[in-house]
């Protein structure tokens, strides 16, 4: 069960890697680490072994840590959605800002 959730997990990082156009090798670039061990975590080989890793990535991919981890977004992000897209990025702009 846990190498099919790492494989699931792998392949939300994979889509949500290839919507934002990076190669993989950008992504072990940008968190400053090894393109193997990236590319271990998109084929369900391992995951990130700390919160503020796994934090880090799913900003660099704009994905939530609810989705990276359970596959669903939370509620807000779901209400998010509905709203215009200028006004989403708005928000998304504040947010970022005051993390």
């Amino acid at each position: 069960m846990a190498v099919d959730m790492n494989n699931q997990r792998g392949e939300r990082l994979r889509r949500a890697r290839l919507k934002k156009r990076l190669r993989q090798q950008d992504v072990a670039q940008q968190l400053h680490m090894s393109v193997s061990t990236y590319k271990a975590w998109e084929n369900g080989r391992g995951e990130p072994r700390s919160l503020s890793v796994a934090a880090r990535l799913c900003d660099l991919l704009d994905i939530s840590l609810d989705y990276y981890v359970t596959g669903r977004e939370a509620k807000t992000d779901k209400e998010l959605q509905q709203l215009p897209k200028p006004v989403r990025e708005a928000i998304k702009t504040l947010i970022k800002e005051y993390q």
